[in-house]
């Protein structure tokens, strides 16, 4: 999956702060999500994030 570094820069600066939802297609389990708390910006190119979420227990 490409994701293109302006759309990219433009989601992030529409999203100051909260809870956001994050997911991902695992080839075993299938599609998974959480939410997570905090959601930041580490890199535009490659895009990447950071998420915080509590320790499951």
């Amino acid at each position: 999956m490409t994701t293109d570094t302006g759309d990219f820069r433009q989601t992030l600066g529409r999203f100051a702060t909260g809870v956001c939802l994050v997911t991902v297609d695992d080839p075993e389990l299938g599609p998974l999500a959480t939410t997570v708390n905090s959601f930041s910006s580490v890199s535009l190119d490659p895009a990447a994030g950071a998420v915080e979420y509590p320790e499951l227990l």
